[in-house]
């Protein structure tokens, strides 16, 4: 464990320590362990600083013990001999922006040592103001849907970006409906101390808003971590009363959806779920409700699209909660020089007209959209003549059905890894 020191800077005077430590050495050759205890001192004369150590004299030395040696690591070499002293306390000069490792040796009359001391813990000695050494980042963000709410759950900061040894202050939680935002003051909700967060506030149950979150810790130097993976929430429109297909995609992972039968079982009311197979042009049943039970092993991909048939119900909206995983690339078929093919406008995608979607995908001369009011698709772009006309909405995480002419790949804007992809609880790559 590294310990950090941060010393105050005052002229012709010492200074009280802001943190004592307990830095775990012992004299074995003569006694029992006893402590050696490290405090920082400076000198505002000479603009120098050190590290005083002391240690318990050992009580059955009577006239055997002559001296100490003094072992000292410093900013990770190997330990060497450093000094020799009469005391039991020694004064390391010049230490600040170094980093220290100790151990003690006692020596008889004869000359003859004893055993090493264990090695104290590293401690980092750092001005004031000076340590901007900002805490590890959180990579596992994880989001749930609690009672209408996200609960948000992360692993405690311990260390510092470093690998050293972090005195945290908090963590900092950002909110927005932008899913790759990058946080500012606008976006901040709150700060806490514990590991947890409900959100009592978010948009769930809103299909026009949804909420995408990061957590940064704080330690207290105030240094702010970069950004923890990202996680959210996101509404998908179920017409009440009415059964029928509606189309959903696999936008977050949320760590359960693995399998079809996962996806119909998430689903209320839902008793198939189907999905487009652009190389025959046709639907494939990938899972089924009987008797109450689900059958269907087919597994999931994140990102695509699927149809699911519910059942008439009150319900108005299907909600997933999970990390944001990366973005899905698309395999386009054209089977005979034409074809239709499902793909999701991905969250990072900045596109907000139906013909900027079909100018953007290559061979593509039509957008449709389904619409589970008519159990069919309505058209909303489409291209003449080399000219791309149509001015509906699109909107990120939604699924669309697309014509091309030959087969290809779209990427549809791959997030890159600073942007922290979610965390996935399936452990998969």
């Amino acid at each position: 464990m590294t310990n950090i020191i941060i010393f105050e800077k005052r002229k012709h005077r010492h200074l009280t320590p802001r943190w004592l430590f307990a830095v775990g050495i012992f004299l074995i050759l003569f006694a029992p362990a006893s402590w050696c205890q490290a405090k920082i001192n400076f000198d505002g004369v000479d603009d120098d600083s050190w590290l005083d150590f002391t240690w318990t004299e050992p009580e059955n030395a009577d006239n055997a013990l002559a001296y100490y040696n003094i072992y000292l690591s410093i900013d990770g070499t190997e330990f060497s001999h450093y000094d020799t002293v009469y005391t039991n306390t020694y004064s390391v000069p010049g230490v600040s922006g170094h980093r220290y490792k100790m151990k003690v040796a006692g020596v008889n009359q004869y000359g003859e040592e004893g055993s090493h001391s264990p090695e104290s813990d590293e401690i980092l000695c750092l001005p004031a103001g000076s340590d901007e050494i900002p805490p590890q980042y959180i990579d596992q963000l994880a989001a749930e849907e609690s009672g209408g709410a996200v609960l948000l759950s992360w692993p405690a900061v311990t260390l510092d970006s470093l690998g050293l040894a972090e005195n945290l202050s908090h963590y900092n939680i950002y909110r927005n409906e932008i899913p790759l935002f990058w946080p500012d003051v606008t976006d901040f909700i709150h700060g806490v101390q514990t590991t947890s967060y409900l959100d009592e506030n978010s948009d769930i149950g809103s299909v026009d808003r949804h909420s995408f979150y990061l957590v940064t810790a704080v330690d207290l130097m105030g240094n702010e971590s970069d950004i923890s993976n990202r996680v959210g929430e996101y509404d998908y429109t179920i017409i009440p009363q009415i059964s029928g297909y509606h189309m959903v995609s696999l936008i977050l992972d949320d760590g359960q959806i693995i399998k079809a039968k996962d996806l119909g079982q998430d689903i209320p009311n839902c008793t198939a779920v189907k999905e487009w197979d652009p190389q025959i042009q046709g639907f494939a049943s990938r899972a089924f409700k009987i008797d109450d039970t689900w059958y269907g092993e087919t597994d999931l991909q994140l990102g695509y699209p699927y149809y699911v048939f519910v059942e008439a119900s009150p319900q108005n909206v299907w909600t997933m909660v999970g990390g944001v995983p990366a973005d899905p690339i698309f395999t386009l078929y054209a089977p005979g020089g034409n074809g239709y093919n499902t793909i999701t406008l991905p969250l990072s995608n900045t596109l907000t007209l139906a013909k900027e979607l079909g100018q953007s995908i290559p061979h593509c001369t039509a957008v449709k959209m389904w619409d589970p009011q008519t159990q069919a698709y309505s058209s909303i772009a489409f291209k003449v003549s080399g000219t791309w006309y149509g001015e509906a909405a699109i909107r990120r995480g939604q699924p669309y059905f697309v014509n091309v002419t030959q087969d290809g790949v779209w990427p549809g804007g791959k997030i890159v890894l600073s942007d922290k992809q979610g965390f996935r609880k399936r452990g998969q790559n």
